[in-house]
């Protein structure tokens, strides 16, 4: 059914709390799973270089 899964996590809770259904989820149909990791650069304690 799936051949590739795009898991996007970001450090918050809903990521953690879905992780282990997602991991079987690939496994269950021996899918590529991709795990992109998202920031939010809106914070004050990222600093914009360029």
């Amino acid at each position: 059914m799936f051949d590739r899964i795009l898991f996007p996590v970001d450090d918050s809770d809903g990521a953690a709390a879905v992780r282990d259904t997602i991991y079987t989820l690939a496994a269950a149909h021996n899918a590529t799973l991709h795990v992109l990791n998202v920031a939010d650069t809106a914070h004050d304690s990222v600093t914009r270089i360029g």
